[in-house]
């Protein structure tokens, strides 16, 4: 599980020269994932298909069916999650505050990982949990990811405002902040000389 997630996350996540990474090709990484993780082909040509079809045989392999589409459910959201991230950072614009805490609850790979992780762990213990007990398992886990991300994203936030990202939730405070600020910009094209700023880039925060 740790494993395909890391190399997932460097395939989709990775900026290179401060480029993002095109949506079209987080589609097919996702698409192709999602084939490896089903058993619905077996010809792996790269390390992250072969890392996919291996968690995908041991998900079949070993735990049960209710846990197999519970489990896939969940990586199928993070996926998903992965490309409305990748065309928020091609489109270069700043989601709501709310919006993007959803998002970025979804993009984490924490949920996955952990989840997984318990699941497919060789004691069985998942099995033996009770319903309750597994939703409160399920409950401490989304806490945790989300004061995991929150705490990337403030300690890496220069890095990321230095590549011109947008996936950042102190990026995106300080972006609201700042046209809550300055909600009215010069505009020679308008009648009064002034437009609604509708969207700021972080260099403009002076």
């Amino acid at each position: 599980m740790v494993v395909w997630l890391y190399i997932y996350d460097s395939l989709t996540d990775e900026k290179k020269n401060k480029k993002v990474v095109p949506l079209k090709d987080v589609v097919e990484y996702k698409d192709r994932a999602k084939l490896f993780l089903r058993g619905q082909i077996d010809t792996p040509a790269t390390p992250m298909e072969k890392t996919a079809m291996e968690l995908g045989n041991n998900i079949r392999n070993y735990m049960t069916l209710s846990d197999q589409e519970e489990l896939f459910g969940i990586l199928w959201e993070y996926l998903e999650a992965t490309c409305t991230e990748a065309g928020t950072r091609v489109k270069g614009v700043f989601l709501e505050p709310a919006e993007y805490i959803d998002l970025r609850n979804d993009t984490s790979a924490c949920k996955p990982c952990i989840t997984g992780s318990a699941m497919l762990h060789p004691s069985k213990l998942w099995r033996t949990l009770t319903p309750d007990a597994k939703k409160s398992f399920m409950d401490i886990v989304e806490i945790v990811g989300r004061l995991i991300w929150m705490d990337n994203d403030i300690c890496g936030w220069e890095r990321e405002a230095a590549e011109n990202d947008v996936m950042n939730l102190v990026l995106v405070k300080k972006h609201y902040a700042y046209l809550d600020q300055y909600p009215y910009v010069p505009c020679p094209n308008c009648m009064d000389g002034w437009c609604p700023r509708h969207d700021v880039s972080d260099q403009d925060m002076t």
